[in-house]
C-alpha cells in the first residue's frame, strides 16, 4: 500500500503513517492473527479520529460535521468486519482490508484531512506546521 501524502502537519502525518503500518500488518497477518491485527487497527482509528476531532473542535473547523461523519462510518465498518471475522468470513475481511479501506483512506487523507490541514495552517500556524 502506498504511503499517504504528507500534509505538512506532523501530528496528523504521524497518525497517517501509523495507520498505514497497521493496515499493512493486518493485510499480512495470518488467519490466526487477523482478529488481533484488526483490533489494533480499530483502536488506532479510534485514537486517530479523536485527535483529529479534537483539533476540529478546538479550532472551530467548519467542515467538522462531514469529517466526523466519515470517521463514524469507517468505525462502523471496522466493527462490522470484526463481527464478520468472528463468523469466519476471512475472505470478506481480507477483501475489505486490501480494497475498500486503502481506497477510503487515500481519499479521506487527500480530501478531508487535506482541507483540515489547510485550515489549521491558515488559521493558526503553530509549531505543528512543517517549515517551508
Amino acid at each position: 500500500m502506498p504511503s499517504p501524502p504528507v500534509l505538512g502537519y506532523p501530528a496528523m502525518d504521524t497518525l497517517h503513517h501509523d495507520m498505514t503500518a497497521l493496515l499493512e500488518a493486518a493485510i499480512a497477518a495470518p488467519d490466526r492473527g487477523l482478529a488481533e491485527a484488526l483490533t489494533r487497527l480499530q483502536h488506532h482509528c479510534e485514537h486517530h479520529f479523536a485527535v483529529e476531532e479534537a483539533l476540529m473542535s478546538e479550532r472551530r473547523f467548519s467542515g467538522a460535521h462531514e469529517h466526523r461523519h466519515e470517521h463514524r462510518q469507517l468505525l462502523a465498518e471496522l466493527s462490522g468486519m470484526l463481527r464478520a471475522l468472528a463468523r469466519g468470513r476471512y475472505a470478506l475481511v481480507r477483501a475489505w482490508l486490501s480494497e475498500r479501506l486503502p481506497e477510503w483512506f487515500r481519499l479521506h487523507v487527500a480530501n478531508l484531512d487535506g482541507l483540515l490541514v489547510a485550515f489549521l495552517k491558515q488559521n493558526q500556524p503553530d509549531q505543528q506546521a512543517a517549515p517551508a
